[in-house]
């Protein structure tokens, strides 16, 4: 009998809990037990809304049945081969998808430090794309950024600009509730357009420089001729969110006459190795956040807003799917003590 409960949209819209069996760890693979894995309100919910344009990059991964998921904490419960019997009964960090049991490539997890817990862990999968992000930048000390949108990434993105000593590090968005989330921090302003000008607000907080750096975070295209307004002249602007629409764009008076640069951080663009010249590789960007955490110098606890059963996951994915903003972290459990 099948005892791997995992999550599957079978069409746009469609998500169901699916039994299926347990799969067999090969030679060089883990089979891990998820306690918790991590949903995505960016790219798992593009997906599932099937709003994308035909021919699209969207289009190509997006395919149904689609088994959604790529960041959960969980137990090495089996090895395929003796080589990594040491693994086992160890607690780590992988890119599996929202299943109770999944087989992983040991040179894809991390062990997860004792000193952090597993909730902050959930972060080590999304944490590197937000550094991507501020390395693609070259963020320096001292500049002033804008971020808009505070989802997960956006979010993460204004803890690592602070901790880089960005400043002020401005956060928009439309949803109240996770301007809230934002922790206590003299040079870290929490903006929400529906109720005040941000450009009035930028160039207030920038002493009339504007933004050195503006960072599009909130997967919504047709923002980007307003989020360039707050930029000053030869600014860098980064896209880190993978906005589904198109827009039609004048990069001679949106870019050439201010003279941007137009910057691409999609998480594909870390190195595939770590070099001397091109370190900060996904895995090397993970080792940061748990020395981070361990460190003290980032609390992520505050970010993990909901936990649901994963026999509750379709209802809170269709919660997502009507634009409700009132979530940012939402973990998914998959010990039946925890839920």
């Amino acid at each position: 009998m099948s005892v791997n409960p995992t999550v599957v949209f079978r069409k746009p819209g469609n998500v169901v809990i699916e039994e299926r069996e347990i799969p067999d760890p090969r030679a060089g693979e883990l089979l891990l037990e998820n306690i918790f894995s991590m949903m995505s309100t960016g790219t798992e919910i593009t997906i599932l809304s099937g709003e994308y344009p035909s021919g699209s990059a969207w289009s190509r991964i997006g395919n149904y049945p689609y088994t959604p998921g790529y960041n959960g904490v969980a137990k090495v419960v089996k090895a395929g081969d003796t080589g990594n019997l040491t693994w086992v009964g160890k607690t780590v960090v992988g890119h599996s998808p929202h299943c109770r049991y999944s087989v992983q490539s040991v040179e894809m997890i991390q062990q997860v430090p004792d000193d952090v817990l597993l909730e902050e862990a959930c972060f080590y999968t999304l944490a590197p794309i937000a550094l991507n992000a501020i390395r693609r930048a070259d963020v320096h000390l001292g500049e002033a950024v804008v971020i808009y949108g505070m989802g997960v990434i956006g979010h993460l993105t204004a803890l690592f600009c602070r901790l880089c000593g960005a400043s002020p590090v401005i956060a928009v968005d439309t949803s109240s509730y996770r301007l809230d989330l934002l922790p206590e921090d003299s040079l870290l302003f929490g903006i929400n357009p529906l109720k005040s000008d941000v450009r009035k607000a930028v160039e207030e907080w920038t002493c009339g420089r504007m933004a050195d750096v503006v960072v599009e975070a909130s997967g919504v295209a047709s923002l980007i001729p307003t989020e360039l307004e707050v930029m000053k002249d030869q600014g860098r602007f980064v896209i880190v969110s993978s906005p589904r629409e198109k827009i039609q764009f004048d990069f001679h008076d949106m870019c050439c006459w201010p003279s941007f640069t137009l910057i691409g951080a999609h998480s594909s663009s870390h190195p595939q190795t770590e070099t001397l010249h091109t370190p900060w590789s996904k895995k090397r960007h993970g080792e940061l956040l748990f020395s981070l955490l361990v460190a003290k110098q980032l609390d992520l606890k505050h970010m993990i807003t909901h936990y649901v059963s994963y026999r509750d996951a379709p209802t809170m994915y269709h919660k997502l799917l009507s634009k409700s903003y009132d979530y940012l972290g939402i973990l998914i459990c998959w010990d039946e003590i925890k839920t």
